[in-house]
């Protein structure tokens, strides 16, 4: 999210004397001594446009506790703080609660928080008082968390902000952006196209075999990893297999809907007496086939109320998309889909964010160490690195004159999200019927 301002308004004092307040300064109480009153100031010191990341901390502003004596009874116990936050997409407010202790300025020495004499304030962040939501136009539900002040841009957060009497005293203000309803999906398809947990869609021309998750903690005592298998043709890639670990269990489907579980599949019926037809169970999830036509199959693993993971086949193109994904499964979940709640994909040490689709692709292509749940070996193999198409038109059988045309057409019906990977993989393909077919 991109950000091109801030702006701050003090709001619904409790107690206190002779308040003012003027958008983003507020004070109280009557001067004890010529020095001034008591009261805050907050505003924005940041340079805009400021880019957002879900779950990084971010710089809201500078709030400057005002702490000169002032008579009894004149200070204020609390007050909201109203963040407004100006976006692209519109302006989203954030109301938040701060306590003020304005401590008696002689106690004997006995003073609650650390200070000299006179005694100490103290302003603590008591964060939103009710849920407050807002969605983007892409559909994403959000909220900023007040993380609270630091006393340098290297310090660490804390929720109270500790201010000496007599003197104007300063903090920085830090948020984060935080992703409340993540939209839970996303996956692979096309030649290829890769969809992130938030919502962001990249490509990646290149042939090996990658992992798009790996959910260490996908339920108790189970696991659960998704391998895709690229391959090259001609100019372009495509996903042709996806191997799927529950556990025990591995479940691979591969071209024009054929399938294996734990390396068995309909072909090994006859005279093994192993039964392997559908439904069936992976991992205690149970898996479901409908054969459409000759091209098109689909089959879709059963997670619980509303959670499925889909696998599509058309002629020996694959598309694998998890829907309505829980986070207490894919929490510190790895792989091409990024991170559950940023979307960012991340090295696997967690400390870099892979920007590049090729370092994506050579981050979490499969090792050497790592168990293959493919049933066949397949160049390239880790460490070979994933090999790349040659460099050809973008434009397949259909022809340059009227490719695209006929392509826009042909994918119509798809949604907004995936329209133009619809026209792109019709052109790269030269075959109408994905348009139609593929979904």
């Amino acid at each position: 999210m991109e950000v091109t301002g801030l702006e701050f308004e003090w709001r619904a004092p409790v107690g206190g004397t002779h308040i003012l307040i003027d958008g983003g300064s507020i004070m109280w109480g009557v001067e004890f001594t010529p020095a001034g009153r008591s009261g805050m100031e907050a505003a924005s010191d940041v340079a805009f446009p400021l880019t957002l990341f879900p779950n990084n901390q971010f710089r809201l502003g500078m709030l400057t506790h005002i702490n000169f004596p002032i008579f009894a009874n004149g200070a204020i116990e609390s007050v909201m703080a109203a963040i407004n936050v100006i976006t692209s997409e519109g302006n989203f407010e954030f109301v938040y609660e701060f306590a003020v202790d304005e401590t008696p300025n002689h106690q004997n020495g006995d003073c609650p928080y650390p200070s000299t004499v006179p005694c100490s304030d103290r302003i603590l962040v008591l964060n939103d008082p009710t849920p407050q939501n807002f969605v983007t136009m892409d559909g994403k539900s959000f909220e900023i968390d007040l993380l609270g002040f630091r006393a340098t841009p290297s310090s660490p957060t804390t929720m109270q902000f500790i201010s000496e009497e007599n003197g104007s005293n300063t903090a920085g203000l830090y948020g984060s952006l935080f992703l409340t309803d993540c939209p839970g999906g996303g996956g692979g398809m096309g030649d290829p196209h890769f969809e992130t947990w938030t919502g962001q869609w990249y490509d990646f021309q290149g042939a090996c075999d990658m992992h798009l998750v790996t959910a260490p903690h996908f339920s108790p005592n189970t696991a659960l990893t998704i391998d895709v298998r690229t391959k090259v043709r001609f100019w372009y890639s495509y996903i042709e297999a996806a191997a799927i670990q529950l556990g025990d269990d591995i479940l691979e489907v591969s071209a024009y809907g054929l399938y294996t579980l734990n390396g068995v599949g309909l072909e090994d019926l006859n005279g093994r007496g192993e039964d392997v037809e559908l439904p069936l169970m992976a991992g205690k999830f149970k898996v479901t086939h409908t054969q459409v036509n000759k091209k098109l199959h689909k089959y879709t693993i059963h997670l619980g109320e509303n959670e499925w993971i889909h696998l599509h086949t058309f002629k020996d193109m694959l598309s694998v998309t998890i829907e309505d994904a829980h986070q207490e499964r894919f929490v510190g979940s790895g792989g091409l889909m990024g991170n559950f709640h940023t979307g960012q994909v991340m090295s696997r040490s967690g400390k870099e964010i892979l920007e590049e689709p090729a370092a994506r692709a050579r981050e979490w292509q499969v090792r050497d160490d790592e168990p293959m749940l493919f049933q066949s070996v397949q160049h390239p193999q880790f460490p070979s690195t994933c090999t790349m198409p040659e460099k050809k038109p973008v434009v397949g059988r259909l022809g340059s004159s009227f490719a695209k045309v006929t392509a826009e057409k042909a994918c119509a019906h798809w949604s907004a999200q995936t329209r133009e990977f619809c026209i792109k993989d019709v052109m790269q393909t030269g075959d109408i019927d994905f348009a139609q077919e593929a979904m």
